[in-house]
């Protein structure tokens, strides 16, 4: 996993959260969560960033 992508996803930022989350949802290059990678994207979604309000409403929301 790149590290300085999990800093910026850790330290809140949208672009950095969503594209971690959308590894951690389709397992690439980590163990496959979907949880994990819908919470991230919602952190994302959260600050309106656009991809991640449209990934999440399409495959994570309930």
């Amino acid at each position: 996993m790149d590290q300085e992508l999990l800093k910026k996803a850790e330290a809140g930022d949208a672009e950095a959260q969503y594209n971690l989350g959308i590894l951690y949802y389709n397992g690439e290059g980590v163990i496959r969560d979907r949880q994990k990678g819908c919470d991230l994207i919602r952190a994302s979604a959260e600050q309106w960033y656009k991809p991640a309000i449209e990934v999440y409403n399409k495959h994570c929301a309930k």
